[in-house]
C-alpha cells in the first residue's frame, strides 16, 4: 500500500520530512494540553483563546490538528470534545 512517504521519496528535490506512521506517534490526545480546555458541550474560539494563552494561529493550527485525528469536531459557533 502508499501512503505519503513514497510520494516524498519521488521528490528527493523537494527536501520534504518523512511523514512519521500511526504506530509510531503518539495519539494527540496525550500530547496536546489544548484538549482539556474543550468541553463535551460547545466552546467557542473566544473562550479557547483566553484559556489557553496561545496566539490565534498557534490556537487554529492546534485544533486543526485536533479535528483532523478525530478528538473534536467544528461548529460554526466552536469545538466540541468527541467523547471516547
Amino acid at each position: 500500500m502508499l501512503d505519503c512517504n513514497d510520494i516524498i521519496n519521488e521528490f528527493p528535490a523537494l527536501q520534504l520530512p518523512q511523514i512519521a506512521t500511526e504506530d509510531s506517534t503518539p495519539p494527540v490526545s496525550k500530547q496536546s494540553p489544548l484538549v482539556a480546555l474543550i468541553d463535551y458541550n460547545l466552546t467557542s474560539f473566544e473562550t479557547l483563546l483566553a484559556r489557553s494563552g496561545l496566539d490565534v494561529v498557534s490556537l487554529q493550527n492546534q485544533l486543526i490538528e485536533l479535528e483532523i485525528n478525530g478528538i473534536i469536531t467544528v461548529q460554526p459557533q466552536g469545538y466540541t470534545k468527541l467523547k471516547g
